[in-house]
């Protein structure tokens, strides 16, 4: 019995990881028929909206999928009014998040000159937006309900299509493949992941009257969404901070070290995905807790180990992939290793304490933590480089780890996800 469980365990985290790889596969190929097929204003154009969208469906999803996920267990005797409800709120949000980018990208038109590409560009992610945001919340549809394997067909139905679309409109269009219409492709082919997964799993949205979701669940979706941001705005502060602060040669070998970590990244993605959705479906505390820290340190592992033979790889194999430069860029592969390890054991420490109703306690630690990992990177950049600063980041790294793991093992459930949304029950 208990074999059975663990199995039934690890091929949810696995199938968790082939979710998150499907979708970082067809981005890749993506980004390089675009970057093959675009002037370079345009590929940097279509790089930044693309960015800005993928911000969006993680707003979104911590509005709405993260609740309805951690919310699964306690609100389980109206699931189906929560699932319809939830999507209902997302097609609102994706509607009124689309209008304000037409009307954005219709000013930027409007003020004509060489904002044209923006303003085109914006008028077509507001149009594919709501589909992108439903597309990927019918994915966290499936993770509340155990099944995993309708997100996968989700994303390999937009896959299957966005990539090869995207080659023959590039071919059909060259020498020049415009912003918009990549964006366009990208955005629009989405239907295909969302119409599989309407049909799998048979759930429509219900008429969004009132569209209560977000009222119902504010206090877990407020605590998610400053959790989601300060994550981010620490994130991508230090590469702002490196931009400014380090030489372009340094941050050029600190990327080309960083493509190497693409499968880790994958990894993280997907394995935290997965065990959210796991844990917030077990009733044994000491069991998610116990879950959470033996996945995180022997993830972790994994992490080191694959750093550690990334590190050995000849200059002929390192720059297969990263190009030219290789051998002065494998000296980041040791702080790289070492953030992404660390950062993997508290990801899975912080989902535990997520699933315990502690996310308000992580927003209030991010809200010392971000500013102080900022700091370091100024320093570290300012004073010896973009390697000192890559060791400041995996400092950082392991001290949320370590604040994270010290938080869930010695505190005591003290506060309950219940708590967080407590009419999440009005949501249906």
């Amino acid at each position: 019995m208990l074999g059975s469980r663990r199995f039934s365990n690890l091929r949810r985290l696995g199938l968790g990881v082939a979710d998150a790889a499907v979708p970082s596969v067809a981005n890749l190929g993506i980004g390089v028929v675009a970057a093959r097929s675009m002037p370079l204003a345009d590929f940097g154009v279509f790089s930044t909206a693309l960015i800005g969208l993928m911000l969006c469906v993680g707003l979104s999803r911590s509005v709405h999928g993260d609740v309805l996920v951690l919310t699964q267990r306690s609100a389980a005797h109206d699931a189906k009014g929560r699932v319809a409800s939830s999507i209902a709120s997302v097609a609102v949000v994706g509607t009124l998040l689309g209008l304000s980018l037409g009307i954005v990208g219709t000013v930027v038109l409007l003020t004509g000159g060489r904002s044209s590409t923006w303003g085109w560009t914006l008028l077509v992610a507001g149009a594919v937006i709501p589909l992108v945001l439903l597309q990927d919340h019918y994915r966290w549809v499936a993770y509340a309900s155990g099944r995993l394997g309708i997100s996968i067909w989700s994303n390999v139905a937009w896959a299957l299509v966005s990539v090869p679309v995207l080659v023959i409109v590039g071919m059909v269009n060259a020498p020049r493949l415009t912003a918009p219409v990549a964006i366009a492709v990208w955005g629009s082919t989405s239907i295909f992941g969302l119409l599989a997964s309407m049909w799998l799993l048979r759930t429509v949205p219900s008429r969004p009257r009132s569209c209560p979701w977000i009222r119902a669940n504010r206090t877990l979706a407020r605590a998610l969404v400053l959790d989601f941001g300060l994550l981010q705005a620490s994130a991508q502060g230090a590469l702002i901070f490196l931009a400014l602060l380090t030489s372009p040669t340094d941050l050029g070998l600190l990327r080309k070290a960083q493509l190497w970590f693409g499968p880790v990244t994958m990894v993280t993605t997907g394995l935290l995905a997965a065990l959210q959705a796991l844990l917030a479906q077990r009733s044994d505390d000491a069991a998610a807790r116990r879950i959470g820290l033996w996945v995180g340190t022997a993830f972790a592992l994994g992490a080191m180990g694959y750093g550690a033979v990334v590190f050995v790889l000849p200059d002929d194999w390192g720059s297969a992939l990263a190009g030219d430069g290789w051998s002065a860029a494998r000296q980041f592969v040791w702080p790289l290793t070492a953030q992404m390890a660390t950062g993997l054991l508290g990801g899975c420490a912080g989902i535990a304490l997520r699933v315990r109703g502690q996310v308000d306690v992580q927003v209030r630690l991010r809200w010392f933590i971000a500013p102080a990992s900022l700091a370091v990177v100024a320093v570290a950049a300012s004073t010896s480089g973009a390697l000192a600063a890559a060791w400041g980041l995996a400092a950082v790294s392991a001290v949320t780890a370590a604040v994270w793991c010290g938080l869930l093992a010695t505190s005591t459930r003290t506060s309950d996800t219940r708590k967080l949304a407590p009419v999440a029950e009005e949501a249906g």
